[in-house]
């Protein structure tokens, strides 16, 4: 363990370009061999039918209000676009670059091996998301609830959980430099190995004692 004097930010924060939607989305969606295209669109309370999609591409856009289903996972790929409480139920990302999340639910969301860089999550839930092996640069998750979360092999760099709330989440095999997990307001860490790379306060010792000692086989008596 070491304690030292920490420049500010210890995260680098995500660095998102603001979107700039052209028109508003009157649809109905337009699925071209496999493919649903969003781009310079300001989409409002509509449910999207992915039925048939197997790619999703939302580039420039901003969604408010909008539940994503489908059968089965449509893929997804989104750059510079925003989303304002929307439900995403099990879609599939496979990157998302300069993109912002607010008030909305992630719920068997997956992840899995996808690349997020310059990415905001505000106030939302992440429950059992999938980031198996994605690859995290400059995200924050700020005042979010991650519960449930297999995030085994994952890398991430310059990640920052402000007052989020972590509860029985995956770290197995996570590779880490500059996660701030300092503000977290709980933090149930699973599959703890080592913290190389993550940043905690003082108070927060205790808390992690618990799967520190698990992880070094430590026995102890109660």
């Amino acid at each position: 363990m070491s304690a030292a004097e920490i420049p500010e930010p210890y995260s680098s924060p995500p660095r998102i370009k603001a979107s700039t939607p052209r028109q508003l989305w009157e649809g109905p969606a337009y699925i071209d061999r496999g493919l649903l295209e969003v781009s310079g669109m300001k989409v409002e309370s509509i449910e999207f039918d992915l039925e048939g999609c197997d790619d999703f591409e939302i580039t420039t856009s901003s969604l408010n209000d909008v539940t994503f289903a489908a059968e089965h996972c449509a893929t997804a790929e989104v750059r510079q676009s925003t989303f304002n409480n929307c439900d995403f139920g099990s879609l599939k990302f496979r990157s998302l670059r300069s993109a912002s999340f607010v008030d909305s639910k992630l719920l068997g969301t997956d992840f899995s091996g996808a690349v997020l860089t310059d990415v905001l999550f505000e106030r939302c839930i992440l429950r059992y998301a999938n980031l198996r092996r994605a690859k995290l640069s400059r995200v924050a998750f700020s005042n979010c609830t991650l519960l449930d979360i297999d995030a085994f092999e994952a890398s991430f760099d310059d990640v920052d959980f402000s007052r989020s709330t972590l509860t029985k989440v995956n770290i197995d095999r996570v590779t880490a430099n500059r996660v701030d997990i300092r503000t977290a307001r709980e933090l149930g860490l699973n599959a703890v190995g080592r913290l190389d790379g993550w940043l905690a306060a003082g108070h927060q010792l205790p808390e992690l004692a618990a799967p520190l000692a698990l992880s070094v086989g430590l026995t102890v008596a109660v």
